[in-house]
């Protein structure tokens, strides 16, 4: 190979190096389309698109411009006052396809007293069918009040009384 071809290669080499750089490193404003869009490929423009669900008044499916940041979406949205952002990375970059949870914070208010609750409420909790929510029921009137996770643990198993930690109060 004679100088000549390997000056034209060295410069061939770096341009490919350095092009996918300039691509990510550069991008355009973002603009966001905060309407939630009906499920059908036809009305959706070109974009990035994401679901967003959680504590918010519109959850559905948004189009974002490519390269959106998580916080960029949400600055958007009407998110409800409980909206936990703390447990979100907000520098994050959406994906086309993402689905985002917003998690919502939640106080004794919103929490469930397992002692008290009917057997509608019981159901409305994560894990707890029809006959988890009788069994509790039936044990509260045979024994006496549930005073910890653990007792609720031997009961309902340690999974779901794991899972309900979050949501009740004793």
């Amino acid at each position: 190979m004679n100088r000549g071809h390997t000056i034209i290669f060295w410069i061939i080499t770096i341009g490919i190096a350095v092009l996918p750089f300039i691509f990510v490193y550069t991008k355009p404003a973002a603009t966001i389309i905060a309407d939630p869009l009906p499920d059908t490929p036809n009305r959706h423009p070109s974009g990035t698109r994401v679901h967003v669900i959680g504590a918010l008044q519109t959850p559905g499916l948004y189009t974002v411009e490519t390269g959106t940041t998580l916080h960029d979406l949400l600055q958007s949205l009407p998110l409800h006052a409980n909206a936990n952002l703390s447990k979100l990375n907000l520098a994050a970059v959406l994906r086309d396809g993402q689905k985002i949870t917003i998690p919502a914070t939640q106080s004794d208010a919103t929490r469930i007293n397992i002692n008290l609750a009917t057997h509608q409420q019981l159901v409305t909790l994560p894990g707890i069918g029809h006959q988890t929510a009788q069994k509790i029921m039936d044990n509260r009137l045979a024994n006496g009040p549930i005073t910890s996770i653990k007792h609720l643990s031997r009961l309902i198993g340690h999974k779901k009384a794991r899972a309900l930690r979050n949501h009740i109060t004793f």
